[in-house]
């Protein structure tokens, strides 16, 4: 290892919204960043850092991510794929570091999703509640297989953040910009009152490089990352529509309704690729709005006892830091 680095750390997603942030990161931290990347490019900004080294790392591909992982002190497993080949690529990538000539510790990036519908305070030690999404159940099938992957004297964090968003983040900003720069989206009264646990991408970043300085000897341990804000869903519309230099009106039950009926066929139209009904079609969906009722809190403590990481940035913060489109 080069005197010069901490360590060799293996980022697979590297090109990825989280990815990017993670290796922005750990390269400023003194980390060599082994960038795992399937098809994509690094971005320009840190393709040329020296302590970066684009690698194939394609996760369907055994040997590929072998190579990947031989040799790498820790890996962050911030890739992000089609949720029904979620467990097949994670094990693929378990398996590969598991062998000798690689890393005795891993940083899995999982989600808040694997505790379903539960409300109230939700800790690290709670079962799913309700409903798990296809998301949640697979990300918990996944924790599963990093922890027997620990029992042979391997260390590992399992980091279940919240709602993460900041500049590139395809849902909670781009998408969500899109819906409301097209009318599509607005406030939802009662409905829209749920919390949204939210944290900026440089927050995730920062806790997995804690995260790697404070690995655990031996076995799993899992800590909830959530931000320092939990507005209700309602203000985060309101609040990002704002930085855009929009404004949002109340859109009612009834509305609400005819608009998901409406975006049905609104996708269709737009899956083939035919002009218009665009605004329809990005209409909340119904799973949307189970979330966005729901008045569930993350509680980090055990972030801050286990690795010393507080949430620093909050919502205004987090979205001055943003790129918005508006």
């Amino acid at each position: 290892m080069d005197d010069a680095f901490s360590g060799t750390v293996l980022v697979t997603g590297a090109a990825g919204f989280v990815g990017r942030a993670v290796c922005r990161h750990l390269l400023a931290e003194g980390w060599r960043v082994r960038a795992g990347l399937r098809h994509s490019a690094m971005p320009p900004d840190i393709a040329g850092h020296p302590g970066l080294i684009a690698t194939p790392c394609d996760l369907t591909k055994p040997s590929e991510v072998r190579a990947a992982a031989a040799g790498v002190d820790a890996v962050v497993h911030a890739a992000y794929g089609e949720v029904a080949g979620m467990e097949r690529e994670f094990a693929c990538l378990l398996d590969a570091a598991a062998r000798p000539e690689a890393a005795p510790s891993l940083v899995y990036l999982s989600s808040i999703a694997v505790y379903g519908e539960r409300t109230g305070e939700v800790r690290e030690t709670d079962a799913p509640a309700g409903t798990l999404t296809d998301y949640g159940a697979a990300k918990l099938t996944c924790e599963k297989y990093l922890r027997e992957w620990t029992h042979a004297g391997r260390s590992a964090t399992v980091l279940r953040p919240g709602i993460i968003y900041g500049s590139g983040s395809p849902f909670w900003i781009e998408k969500l910009g899109r819906r409301i720069r097209l009318g599509a989206w607005g406030t939802f009264g009662e409905d829209g009152e749920g919390l949204a646990a939210l944290v900026h991408v440089d927050e995730v970043a920062r806790a997995i490089g804690l995260a790697l300085r404070a690995a655990p000897g031996e076995g799993m341990r899992v800590l909830n990352i959530t931000g320092p804000d939990s507005p209700s869903w309602n203000g985060y519309f309101t609040t990002l529509a704002a930085h855009m230099g929009q404004r949002l009106r109340p859109i009612g039950p009834l509305d609400r309704r005819l608009r998901i009926a409406a975006s049905l066929p609104a996708k269709v139209w737009r899956r083939l690729r035919l002009p218009g009904f665009e605004a329809l079609a990005l209409a909340p969906t119904r799973d949307e709005m189970k979330l966005f009722a729901r008045k569930a809190r993350y509680p980090s403590e055990r972030a801050r006892t286990a690795i010393g990481w507080e949430p620093a940035i909050g919502l205004e913060d987090g979205l001055n830091r943003t790129q918005l489109v508006g």
